[in-house]
């Protein structure tokens, strides 16, 4: 049952991140229906799967901000501010229900109340012409003429060795008709006399729209005749039922009553009609669609576990190893024939590579209700009016680097509604529109994504940031700065330029933290600023972090990895003892990694790596240029993970290991140290 209802959990989760995005568009648009079914199907399947995985009072919750949205539904009330609020309430409450296993805790306990205690004034509210007893008498007038099936379902304790899943009918139910399911778990026995190999559940189900009880006995046609029993009854009352008290007092133990089983019987009617309602919809849709045949596209999706492809990424990483070993191989053994099928070989497996990391993009989208989540709720508790604009989400991430960013962009976000961002009135007096503009944006650069996030706000002011890093010992007072390198201050530890500390920032704790995060996915983070017309962040990522294509250098017996995206051009230098070098009507600082990595200095020629590292180029001396190298990066350990200029490492064809240089590293080390007066 863990198992299912972990699934249960997961599915909810993804159900309650679309049903935030449609909660903001109705937000913008309270006349849009389509938002409005959407949000009450969401309710609707929370509500019908909740009771049967033993999640009683997400039921209870979800059925009561369901009637709310099948009045709104029906058009006699309109989706305001405050059930916006609510039902923005209810997904937060949610979320945390599903962590505490559906335990009200003392700190959830009363938002329970208060959520069920709104709704109830709201649907009793006069004005909205819809109390308790029209509620009753509607809903005794739906069913009344209705045929329903209730189902007592408890299957053997051996049915698992049967080879038989007890859950898999629910599927076949859904399918056939509509129904409600409540789990009993009064038959598990305790702790020691329970056997982990046999099944003590049991469901009350009640149903309807199905064609005859012969159809609803059908779905349980691999089970014995005592394990189920259906029993048809109309809408007049479950008196009809066969033991019938027995059921209410069984189900009045989980809050159901049977004025409760009433509502919940013609909600199920009332979920029939939608259903037909949106299969005509779906007709009309395909018939319009039928008209330009050539336009269709059909694209089919697979839920895979993470997990799953984790594993594929770990077995794919011991391919690129074992293809190094067999190059080795190859060059030592001077095979023409075995060295043309390796390199055969290395072609396929890159491309078994490049397949398998797609397989773990995902959109930047998946972000979005979540940044417009902040966006609404800070510039509500702030007082201010903002337009948030998103473009390019469908651009692609590693999933791995998608759930390390979402905490960076949040915070950025943040900073920019609390700090740049003016208050309506003195934007209004600056000639601003009212409103302000935040924009997120993203983009491909090569093997790299781009992630802007720009605002219209009042900008960065250089000289207001000299003045607080002198205050705070940062620089000395006769240090003049660019505004480049003023700006660059803000990502110092502990810095901050907020007057008062509040709720949301002022406490010098984040954007330091934010260049670290970024910096760790070997990502880098940068910021432009006009005063009075904004401010732009952009952070540069990887598309992925597992596997990188990286050129092989020497420097004296090390062998070094540096990432190929960053070279721009490699040269000969004949003195790598200088400071700096000429490229391209230019003069560049030059980095001696024997210098670096304390080996004597050489007087030979030695070659140099030409870098690009934010707007400025870089010159790396070396010893030699090996070759082209497909590498799997593995962690440097836990004594070695803030090493000062290594990000990782990885296995070599001969099983040694080189290390992977990481160039923010390189270039933070060189000017803490001012090794070379960069």
């Amino acid at each position: 049952m863990d198992d299912y209802k972990a699934r249960f959990s997961g599915e909810v989760s993804e159900l309650l991140e679309g049903l935030e995005g449609k909660l903001l568009q109705l937000e913008k648009s309270p006349n849009d229906t389509e938002a409005i079914a959407e949000l009450f199907r969401v309710m609707h399947t929370i509500k019908g799967t909740a009771s049967m995985f033993g999640f009683t009072n997400m039921g209870k919750l979800t059925h009561d901000v369901e009637d709310l949205f099948q009045v709104v539904r029906s058009g006699e009330m309109r989706a305001d501010e405050r059930i916006i609020n609510i039902s923005f309430t209810t997904v937060d409450l949610l979320r945390k229900m599903l962590e505490t296993g559906d335990e009200l805790t003392k700190e959830l306990t009363p938002k329970f109340e208060n959520i069920l205690s709104e709704v109830k004034d709201i649907l009793s509210d006069e004005s909205y012409s819809v109390n308790e007893a029209e509620r009753n008498e509607k809903d005794q007038e739906i069913i009344k003429n209705k045929n329903f099936y209730y189902v007592r379902y408890q299957p053997d304790h051996d049915v698992l060795s049967r080879g038989i899943d007890p859950l898999a009918i629910f599927e076949e139910m859904e399918e056939e008709g509509e129904f409600i399911a409540f789990l009993d778990m009064d038959l598990v026995p305790k702790v020691e006399d329970f056997d982990t190999e046999k099944s003590f559940l049991a469901w009350d189900i009640f149903c309807t729209n199905f064609d005859d009880k012969e159809t609803v006995e059908d779905i349980f046609l691999f089970f014995m005749s005592h394990e189920f029993s259906v029993q048809q009854f109309s809408g007049k009352g479950t008196q009809e039922i066969e033991k019938g008290d027995e059921i209410l007092n069984r189900l009045k133990h989980y809050d159901i009553s049977e004025e409760e089983l009433t509502h919940r019987l013609a909600d199920l009617c009332k979920n029939c009609g939608f259903q037909n309602d949106s299969e005509e919809e779906l007709i009309d849709e395909a018939e319009t669609e039928t008209e330009n045949p050539g336009e269709i596209q059909q694209i089919e999706t697979i839920r895979v576990d993470a997990k799953r492809l984790d594993e594929l990424i770990n077995l794919v990483s011991e391919l690129v190893t074992i293809n190094g070993q067999l190059d080795l191989t190859a060059e030592n053994s001077k095979d023409a024939v075995l060295q043309k099928q390796i390199s055969e070989l290395g072609k396929l497996s890159k491309r078994f590579r490049d397949n398998a990391l797609n397989l773990r993009l995902v959109p930047v989208d998946v972000l979005s209700v979540k940044m417009q989540r902040v966006v609404r709720d800070l510039s509500s508790q702030l007082g201010k009016k903002i337009d948030f604009i998103t473009e390019g989400t469908g651009t692609e991430l590693d999933k791995s680097i998608i759930n390390r960013l979402e905490g960076p962009v949040l915070h950025i976000i943040r900073n920019s509604i609390d700090h740049a961002i003016e208050m309506p009135d003195e934007r209004l007096s600056q000639n601003k529109p009212e409103k302000g503009v935040i924009r997120f944006i993203a983009f491909y650069s090569g093997a790299n994504v781009f992630i802007q996030i720009q605002d219209d706000g009042k900008g960065i002011d250089p000289a207001k940031i000299r003045k607080k890093a002198i205050e705070k010992g940062l620089i000395k007072e006769d240090v003049e700065l660019t505004d480049e390198e003023s700006y660059n201050l803000i990502f110092e530890p502990g810095f901050s330029t907020a007057e008062s500390i509040s709720n949301v920032s002022g406490r010098g704790v984040g954007l330091d933290s934010v260049r670290k995060q970024i910096a760790d996915m070997r990502g880098q983070v940068d910021v432009e600023s006009e005063i009075v017309l904004g401010t732009s962040f952009t952070i540069k990522l990887p598309l992925t972090l597992s596997i990188i294509d990286t050129l092989m250098i020497g420097v004296a017996d090390h062998v070094i990895l540096v990432q190929i995206e960053y070279i721009i051009k490699t040269m000969f230098v004949e003195d790598a003892n200088q400071r700096r070098i000429k490229f391209e009507d230019d003069f560049i600082p030059l980095i001696n990694m024997r210098l670096v990595l304390e080996e004597p200095l050489s007087n030979s020629k030695m070659r140099v790596l030409i870098i690009r590292y934010y707007n400025y180029k870089y010159a790396i001396a070396v010893d030699r240029i090996m070759k082209d190298y497909q590498a799997v990066v593995k962690p440097l350990g836990v004594y070695n993970r803030h090493h000062p200029f290594f990000s990782g490492s990885s296995v070599l064809g001969d099983g040694s290991l080189a290390l992977i240089l990481d160039i923010n590293r390189l270039v933070k080390y060189q000017k803490q140290n001012n090794a070379q007066n960069i």
